[in-house]
C-alpha cells in the first residue's frame, strides 16, 4: 500500500486496483466503480489480433443496463439504504458511484452486486432502446452539447472521439444482448477497475471491505481488449463546423487537437493547463482585449481537457464574432512564439493551478472523478499534484511549439 498521505492504492488481490482518500471530518462519503471502457472505446483489437467494431453508444446502453435486476430495484435498494446512485460515461471510462452518510458498508456491497450481476435480455434491451433514443433526442436540442459535439467532429477526422458517446438512432436501434453481454466480459474484468472511496474512514479498513466483497470474483483474468484509434491525423477534419439552433446570441468553441503517441504524462497535462491559461485565461492581453471590445462576455472559458492519448485546449464562450475571435487568438499565439512566454506570468499562473488544484480537493465529487479519470492513464491524484508543483517554464514552451498551431484548431459554432 502507499504511503502517500493524500491517496492510498493498493491492488486487491483479484487484480481491480483500490483506491482510498481519507477526508477526515466529513459526513458525507462516495464510492465509485470505474471501468476503463467508454464511449471511444467501441472499435477494439481482442488479444488474439481480431478486429472487432461495435455499434457506437455501446458503452452507454451498458452503463444504463447494469442497473437491471430481475429481483429488485437498484435505485429503490439504494435510497432504502440512505444513499443516491448514479452513473455516467465518458469517452474513456464508465462510472458508477453512490454518496452516503451512514450504511456505507451495506450500499457498497450493493454497488459490487450492481456491477457484478449483469441481466440482458432480448426484452429489456429493446426497452432500454427507447429510453436512450428519447435521450439522444433530448440532446439533439441542446445547444449547448451540439456546439460541443460539433467541436469534436471537426477536430477528430478518424478517431472515434468524433463519435458521440450516446451513439446515433441507427446504433442504438441495433444493439443486442449479446453484443452486451461480449463487452461486458471483455472490458469489466478486474484489472480493467477501479474502486474509488471518499471519506472519513481508514485505509484499511475500506481496503479489508474491498477484499472481502471481491473475493469470490471468478471474473476472467484475460487483458481486455485494445481499443483501436485509427491514425489520427494533426491536421484537423474541418477549420468551421456550424448549426443553426434556438440561440439569442452565438455559441462557440474553439479547439487545438493535441494528439500524443502514449498516454500524456502528468507534466504535459500540468504545463498544458497553464499553457491554456496564460495565451487566453482571465489575466491574459488577449482576454482584456476582447472584454473591452465587447466581443466576449464574463461566461468565456479557457481549459485544457487531457485524454489518454490526445488533449484539447479549449475557449468557449458565447458572441456576435466568433471567427473574428479565432483569428485574434491564432494571431496572439504567433506573437507569444516570436516573443516567447513571460517568465513572472509562468510562476503566478502556476501557483494559481496550484491553489485551484488544492480547493478541489475538498469536494468528495471532485476527487472521485478526477481518480477515475486519473486511473484511464494509470496515475493518481498525487502525481497530478506533483507535477503541478514540478513543472518548468520549458515545459510549458514545448507545449505550445508542438499544438498550438492552425492547423489543429478548430471551430464550432451555434447560430441564431
Amino acid at each position: 500500500m502507499s504511503t502517500n498521505p493524500i491517496v492510498k492504492r493498493q491492488i486487491l488481490p483479484n487484480g481491480m486496483a483500490c483506491f482510498v482518500i481519507p477526508k477526515k471530518g466529513y459526513e458525507e462519503k462516495q464510492a465509485a466503480i470505474t471501468v476503463r471502457y467508454g464511449g471511444a472505446d467501441y472499435r477494439h483489437i481482442m488479444p488474439d489480433g481480431t478486429h472487432v467494431e461495435m455499434p457506437t453508444g455501446i458503452a452507454h446502453f451498458l452503463e444504463h443496463k447494469l442497473f437491471e435486476d430481475p429481483e429488485l430495484s437498484m435505485f429503490d435498494v439504494f435510497t432504502r439504504q440512505g444513499a443516491s446512485v448514479n452513473a455516467y460515461t465518458h469517452f474513456t471510462h464508465t462510472v458508477y458511484y453512490f454518496n452516503t452518510i451512514d450504511s456505507f458498508d451495506k450500499n457498497l456491497e450493493t454497488l459490487f452486486r450492481l456491477i457484478q450481476t449483469p441481466h440482458f435480455t432480448d426484452e429489456n434491451v429493446e426497452k432500454e432502446k427507447g429510453i436512450i433514443l428519447s435521450e439522444i433526442d433530448m440532446y439533439a436540442d441542446n445547444p449547448y452539447w451540439q456546439v460541443y459535439t460539433g467541436l469534436h467532429q471537426a477536430l477528430f477526422q478518424v478517431s472515434p472521439l468524433k463519435q458521440e458517446i450516446l451513439g446515433s438512432q441507427k446504433s442504438v436501434q441495433s444493439i443486442q444482448k449479446e453484443q452486451l453481454y461480449d463487452c461486458y466480459n471483455h472490458f469489466y474484468t478486474p484489472d480493467n477497475m477501479a474502486l474509488i472511496c471518499v471519506g472519513d474512514f481508514e485505509s484499511a479498513q475500506i481496503i479489508e471491505l474491498a477484499q472481502k466483497l471481491t473475493e469470490k470474483d471468478s471474473s476472467s483474468k484475460e487483458k481486455p481488449p485494445h481499443t483501436f484509434h485509427g491514425n489520427e491525423p494533426a491536421q484537423v477534419a474541418k477549420p468551421f463546423t456550424k448549426k443553426s439552433m434556438s440561440v439569442s446570441i452565438p455559441l462557440f468553441q474553439m479547439g487545438f487537437k493535441a494528439l500524443y503517441p502514449e498516454t500524456a504524462s502528468p507534466t504535459t497535462m500540468a504545463a498544458s493547463s497553464i499553457l491554456a491559461d496564460m495565451v487566453a485565461g482571465e489575466s491574459s492581453e488577449i482576454y482584456s482585449d476582447l472584454y473591452n471590445l465587447g466581443m466576449i462576455d464574463n461566461q468565456f472559458s479557457v481549459e485544457y481537457i487531457g485524454g489518454t492519448y490526445y488533449g484539447i485546449f479549449l475557449l468557449a464562450g458565447t458572441s456576435s464574432q466568433p471567427k473574428e475571435i479565432r483569428n485574434r487568438i491564432l494571431k496572439t499565439i504567433d506573437a507569444i512564439k516570436r516573443n516567447g512566454l513571460d517568465s513572472k506570468r509562468f510562476e503566478i499562473i502556476k501557483n494559481k493551478h496550484i491553489g485551484r488544484y488544492i480547493r478541489s480537493l475538498n469536494s468528495i465529487e471532485t476527487l472521485s472523478s478526477l481518480q477515475a479519470d486519473l486511473f484511464t492513464k494509470d496515475q493518481d491524484i498525487s502525481d497530478a499534484m506533483d507535477a503541478f508543483q514540478n513543472v518548468t517554464l520549458k515545459d510549458v514552451e514545448s507545449q505550445l511549439n508542438a499544438h498550438l498551431q492552425e492547423k489543429n484548431c478548430a471551430i464550432s459554432i451555434i447560430n441564431p
